[in-house]
């Protein structure tokens, strides 16, 4: 039996290995947060995010994870 999941909301990561922080007005539908994510992983440079989803026993599974896109390399 699959479960519903209650709500999803997108997730950035954060410099020097932090690890992830929840996006303020990211809360919403799959459909929405995958918008989200597609916009914030067209700019460049960009940092990873991913698509979480929040189930009512207090559970969390990443549904979508992007690597992001590296800044300017010089040298």
């Amino acid at each position: 039996m699959s479960r519903k999941a209650r709500s999803y909301h997108v997730e950035v990561k954060l410099p020097d290995g932090l690890g992830y922080r929840t996006i303020i007005g990211s809360y919403g539908t799959r459909q929405y947060c995958e918008g989200w994510v597609d916009a914030m992983d067209s700019l460049y440079p960009s940092a990873p995010h991913r698509i979480v989803s929040s189930y009512a026993d207090g559970s969390i599974v990443v549904v979508r994870q992007t690597n992001g896109r590296s800044a300017v390399h010089t040298n």
